[in-house]
């Protein structure tokens, strides 16, 4: 198996092979997106101009101003949602993300499945002294490795993981006649149940493993050997993903994260998904947010929903680390209907990868995918996980999210650049001066209406508002598999 020359579909060889029958126009996604961002993004400036301005006036003018905006704004989302679902255009969507899906599970299973194991090219990647989600995002950069490169990837997993996901390939595997005996105490004095389970990176332990080259953690990687990890996709898919989704690399991770997240039947057990990560994260990354601000969002949607269709019941599927908050989201919310997997939040931190803890929480990866709008902190791994995998369910998932802290990113990724559409003069404290045209590094969204960035032209970095710019697609140009149908 050689790896194909460098390349690309054009649109009618690509889509031709899939049978998409409505074609979407580019201009026109690009234009009823762009005017859905500038919406959303006035709206936050607003509020938040509001909550300041509100602080100074009465609490019954207070009220009286909320209940107008939110209605006009209501509004406003209400014609773009007709605008988004006008000539079948959802249905289009749903379609050519389904049938791009398949051909890239069939481009997956191609090299994934050789016809004799020992013969293919082939990496391995071994797992990560980190959680699961962590480790789960360490395997889809791997099998994107693995795809851009033409091999056969082989994954090292912990036993736990084999009794809740379907192996990645039926025809290659690792066997280990004799597993390493490695101390449960690492060497910062913690306890780590998932390096107890496997090797981190000694081939040597393992059957048949000549000419097999282990892949390196992506934040080993040097620039040059980066370009294809996310943000970028697919060359010969760019075009396509950027016509029918608001991103594109969003979509694509989904696409290798759900090749990976096949549940096997222990899993496969049958709203509004809300993600309340607390306990350990909040020693390291994350900060607290208390269940009001998550179900304010929350509220909000099913307000928004309300105005097209009967809600009988606003479900919410609650995960969460933390035992006493389904408790206490009933007893506050007793409007709303929670559904909760019961045994992932009174996992002690310390075994947070045994093996029923990692069920619970791929059980709660699994229904949170599949909720039509999730409320998180994309700084949670399982968080944005979750957001990955729902890419797969809809049309065009991008915005059915709301994060309350980073913006969407993949660990290790690619600078995530944006291009300046407007021009904005500097005037307020801590704020940079754009030019159309400016490429600027994105450091995050305040959801305040304005971003934080560096400027490459002024070698400025500051706050600017987040309407005046725009993603742009990153693409590398990964073998084509012209043979896989």
């Amino acid at each position: 198996r050689r790896r194909p020359k460098s390349g690309r579909y054009d649109n009618a060889t690509t889509f031709g092979r899939l049978g998409v029958a409505a074609e979407l126009s580019y201009s026109m996604e690009y234009a009823r997106r762009r005017t859905e961002n500038i919406v959303r993004e006035l709206w936050y400036f607003v509020h938040d101009q509001l909550k300041d301005l509100n602080k100074k006036i009465a609490a019954e003018k207070e009220m009286n101003n909320n209940n107008n905006d939110d209605t006009a704004q209501r509004a406003l989302a209400d014609a773009l949602t007709m605008l988004r679902e006008a000539d079948h255009s959802e249905k289009a969507r749903k379609q050519m993300s389904r049938e791009l899906g398949s051909l890239v599970r069939r481009w997956l299973d191609f090299i994934q499945n050789p016809k004799n194991c020992r013969n293919a090219q082939r990496v391995a990647c071994a797992i990560k002294p980190c959680g699961f989600g962590c480790n789960f995002h360490h395997y889809v950069y791997c099998l994107i490795t693995a795809y851009a490169t033409n091999r056969t990837l082989l994954i090292i997993t912990p036993p736990s993981w084999a009794t809740l996901l379907q192996p990645a390939s039926s025809t290659c595997s690792l066997t280990d006649p004799k597993p390493p005996a490695l101390s449960a105490e690492t060497a910062d004095g913690h306890f780590s149940p998932l390096l107890n389970e496997s090797s981190h990176a000694n081939l040597s332990d393992y059957q048949e493993m000549s000419q097999v080259e282990m892949l390196p953690f992506i934040d080993e990687l040097d620039e040059e050997s980066r370009e294809h990890v996310p943000l970028s996709v697919p060359k010969d898919l760019a075009d396509k993903l950027a016509t029918f989704h608001g991103n594109p690399a969003a979509w694509w991770v989904g696409q290798v994260a759900s090749y990976l997240f096949q549940p096997t039947s222990l899993l496969m057990t049958p709203i509004v998904g809300v993600h309340v990560r607390r306990t350990d994260k909040l020693l390291s990354e994350a900060s607290y947010h208390s269940l009001e601000e998550y179900m304010l969002h929350v509220k909000d949607y099913y307000d928004q929903l309300e105005r097209s269709q009967p809600v009988a019941t606003r479900r919410v599927f609650l995960a969460t680390d933390d035992p006493t908050l389904l408790p206490e989201a009933e007893e506050k919310y007793p409007n709303y209907s929670f559904l909760s997997e019961a045994n992932a939040s009174k996992v002690p931190v310390d075994e947070r990868e045994l093996e029923n803890s990692v069920r619970g929480i791929a059980t709660d990866i699994f229904f949170l995918s599949r909720t039509d709008f999730l409320v998180c902190t994309f700084s949670s791994q399982v968080c944005r996980l979750a957001y990955e995998l729902m890419q797969t369910q809809h049309g065009d998932a991008s915005a059915k999210f709301r994060s309350l802290d980073d913006i969407y990113y993949f660990g290790g990724q690619l600078n995530h650049q944006m291009v300046a559409v407007e021009s904005y003069q500097a005037y307020w404290e801590d704020t940079i001066s754009l030019e159309k045209g400016d490429t600027i590094l994105v450091a995050g969204n305040h959801w305040n209406g304005f971003s934080r960035g560096f400027n490459e032209r002024t070698s400025q970095e500051g706050l600017y508002p987040s309407y005046a710019v725009e993603d742009t697609v990153a693409s590398y140009p990964m073998p084509l598999y012209s043979n896989v149908h």
